[in-house]
């Protein structure tokens, strides 16, 4: 028996098959790598719309707005392009899927790539649509891997102003901020946080495959700013895009509004401002944000 094959049994333990085997001795994270060094890359000719932008920025806006399109399907976050995937019993629980099937298609794969276009196949029939896009924020720092393993498809950078962005990523309980999070320091580390993954984004430029979307824009102009999306992603137009969110589909949002643009003009003091520009400030002008306030 090669090296490369669990040891099965047919005993199961819930829906979760009781296996050992090179999987379960060195989890699918090294079991990948180890793989990857004795057969070719893995190169998919799937063409998925993968979203990505720094949290925060509307990234779950996007993905609801695109789900809605009769031939898109953009489920919860799955995090397989990342390289510390979900459990995959958690995904298909988000996902509705069988968890044994997700498990299954983790263990038949010989890369992250090929598990990926499994998922990507599996939610296709689960939805009968035909284009697979894929919402996770920190997407954005797995651009190499993507291009490199799924040349065809298409990255949709989210950004967002980042000093709104700052104001509310200094609430979210998942920031990990120094001392008090409405110090200046946690402040300081928000507008830090965004800048690097904007940052991301802006050196991946210019690349057909690479759309950005203002936050801005999209909730001031949808129908223009998805008018502009579909047409780069090669979709049809369908008014469906347009029908409004209700809070159940995205919590943190709720029904597209625009009120929430240019918060930090009464939520930041002058000091705690001058404080993000000090940072992030070059980033802002070059994407075209006025610095003053």
């Amino acid at each position: 028996m090669t090296p490369f094959l669990w040891l099965s049994s047919s005993d199961r333990l819930g829906s979760r098959t009781n296996t050992f085997g090179l999987y379960d001795l060195i989890g699918y994270r090294r079991r990948w790598q180890l793989l990857s060094i004795l057969r070719p890359r893995y190169v998919s000719a799937a063409a998925p719309i993968v979203i990505g932008g720094c949290g925060r920025s509307g990234t779950t806006l996007l993905s609801t707005m695109l789900n809605r399109h009769p031939d898109v399907t953009c489920g919860p976050e799955s995090t397989v392009f990342l390289g510390r995937v979900t459990d995959p019993f958690e995904i298909a629980q988000r996902y509705g899927l069988p968890p044994h099937k997700v498990e299954q298609m983790q263990r038949q794969s010989r890369s992250q790539a090929e598990f990926i276009d499994l998922f990507r196949t599996a939610c296709l029939a689960a939805t009968g649509r035909r284009v697979w896009a894929e919402k996770t924020p920190e997407n954005l720092r797995r651009l190499c891997f993507l291009f490199r393993h799924f040349p065809r498809a298409q990255f949709v950078h989210i950004v967002r102003d980042g000093r709104d962005v700052a104001c509310s990523l200094r609430q979210q309980p998942w920031m990990k901020l120094p001392g008090d999070r409405f110090s200046l320091a946690a402040l300081e580390a928000c507008a830090m946080y965004w800048l690097a993954r904007v940052g991301l984004g802006q050196a991946c430029q210019p690349d057909w495959r690479f759309i950005e979307v203002r936050y801005e824009d999209l909730v001031r102009d949808p129908e223009h700013e998805l008018r502009r999306l579909l047409r780069a992603l090669g979709l049809r137009w369908h008014p469906s895009v347009l029908d409004t969110p209700q809070a159940a589909d995205v919590p943190e949002h709720g029904p597209i509004y625009s009120t929430a643009v240019g918060r930090w003009r009464h939520e930041l003091s002058i000091g705690e401002t001058n404080a993000v520009v000090r940072h992030a400030g070059t980033m802002l002008a070059a994407l075209g944000y006025e610095p003053a306030r």
